[in-house]
């Protein structure tokens, strides 16, 4: 109903231009997060009203300031509530905007709570990456799929999109990721 209402925009501008107050920032996130969480329809009205726009909001934030006065955390959310789900038309347009990027780059510098709402819509995108690129899931393991299955249902057009075949996975390998899990796991091992 917020959606349809005109809600996405009448908060998405604002956030967007950075018009709106620190201190208000959150609060605008929060509605924006609610309304589009598990709400297909919203999501992809919200694609159309240009949330993906959040995406260059953190992008220009300075480093040393995410976290501090602005609202990276929210503003993450909003991302992941918009992008998470059965949409497929949402995922894709993220992959295509770099968000695999974005994210990636967020969790290299965070702390451990943003590094653990990066990590779960990493994870939402790696479920859903056969489906981003049409049947075929050679690469993807049998557990993945039976996760993809129990995590809902897919909505969107059901053309073949061979490009996007296990693009997530790839560019996730392709990041300073899995070296930075490699050396958790063998400074953990030392201490362990």
């Amino acid at each position: 109903l917020f959606g349809q209402m005109g809600g996405l925009n009448i908060l998405t501008k604002p956030i967007l231009a950075d018009q709106l107050p620190p201190a208000l920032e959150p609060l605008a996130c929060r509605v924006l997060a609610e309304s589009l969480r598990n709400e297909p329809r919203t999501q992809l009205r919200g694609l159309h009203s240009g949330l993906l726009g959040l995406m260059g909001v953190l992008a220009r934030r300075p480093e040393k300031a995410r976290g501090r006065h602005y609202s990276t955390g929210p503003l993450l959310s909003v991302l992941t509530a918009l992008v998470k789900g059965p949409q497929l038309e949402v995922k894709r347009r993220f992959v295509d905007a770099k968000g695999v990027e974005l994210v990636t780059q967020l969790y290299l510098e965070s702390g451990p709570s943003l590094q653990q709402k990066c990590l779960s819509l990493l994870e939402d995108l790696a479920l859903y990456d056969g489906a981003l690129g049409g049947p075929e899931t050679v690469l993807m393991r049998e557990s993945d799929k039976t996760l993809a299955a129990q995590h809902g249902g897919l909505e969107g057009p059901a053309t073949d999109n061979s490009a996007y075949l296990h693009t997530v996975k790839k560019r996730l390998l392709g990041s300073p990721l899995p070296k930075v899990f490699v050396q958790t796991l063998a400074e953990e091992e030392k201490l362990g």
